[in-house]
């Protein structure tokens, strides 16, 4: 996990696309005669962070997301930020929030959005020692009430290339912590067992991400032949229009219409060849 803001989660593929952080003090002017003014130091502003978040619903509840961050602002929630790491960055408060909505779906449904917030630091000079500790024992991103990161959980493959990538990594993880527990049931015989136990979860484990692979390998394989199909039709219709082209003006009115049939023929299998493909887009959009 990347961060976790109270109990909102930052992991996977919901991660910042923008981690900004500003410092200020306020220094107060004040006026001389007949010269410039005189500057004091009068002490630190509240901290400041803008944070970018790129949601999609190929790998979240865009809805959900967005439904949790504006009534954490609006309710004025104070908000531990904590690093995956376990280390805290204090207590903050949602000020503002922009979303940007990158794509909808046909029915208005929200697929893809950019989401703009600035966290604003929540200080109490009697209290703000015991409110770190308390986050850093209470924090989703530490257990056991130790400084100390949770165990990463992979992201759930999405769809496409990207996916298939997501899916082999994942599988490559847990091949890799099979040759980790191989070692530990040497060098701890007396637990072997319990490594031979790790291992067998981790087959398992990998298993599961090959056939999530090989699932997102035979959607592409079903998307390329439809491209395929749609490349075909408009190289055929661009054809009938250059055919179309070289006859005009027209010899004779039958030498228009036989053009013309053909021309028409063609579009309509432009069109169906497009219908499936827009059809299969929104479908894994929806």
């Amino acid at each position: 996990m990347l961060a976790q803001l109270g109990n909102i989660k930052f992991e996977g593929l919901k991660t910042f696309q923008k981690f900004v952080e500003t410092y200020s003090v306020i220094l107060a002017q004040h006026a001389h005669i007949n010269t410039r003014p005189g500057l004091q130091m009068v002490g630190a502003n509240l901290d400041l962070k803008s944070i970018d978040i790129l949601l999609h619903n190929a790998f979240c509840d865009v809805d959900a997301e967005l439904d949790a961050l504006k009534t954490a602002m609006s309710n004025g929630e104070i908000l531990p930020l904590i690093l995956g790491t376990g280390e805290v960055l204090g207590d903050f408060s949602i000020s503002d929030m922009t979303v940007d909505v990158l794509q909808s779906a046909p029915n208005g449904k929200r697929l893809i959005v950019n989401v703009s917030i600035n966290i604003l630091q929540f200080f109490d000079a009697d209290i703000e020692s015991t409110k770190q500790n308390s986050a850093a024992d209470n924090g989703l991103a530490v257990q056991d009430g130790n400084i100390k990161p949770i165990d990463i959980t992979p992201p759930v493959p999405t769809d496409g290339a990207g996916g298939v990538a997501v899916a082999l990594t994942n599988a490559k993880v847990q091949t890799d912590g099979i040759n980790v527990n191989i070692k530990n049931s040497v060098t701890f015989s007396d637990q072997a067992d319990y490594w031979y136990s790790k291992i067998s979860d981790a087959l398992i484990k990998a298993d599961g991400y090959l056939s999530q692979a090989t699932d997102l390998l035979n959607d592409i394989q079903t998307e390329v032949s439809n491209y395929l199909s749609l490349v075909a039709a408009i190289t055929d219709t661009r054809a009938l229009i250059a055919a179309f082209s070289a006859i005009m003006p027209p010899g004779s009115l039958l030498d228009l219409q036989t053009a013309n049939a053909a021309l028409q023929d063609s579009a309509g299998n432009l069109r169906i060849a497009c219908g499936v493909v827009n059809g299969l887009a929104i479908s894994r959009m929806l």
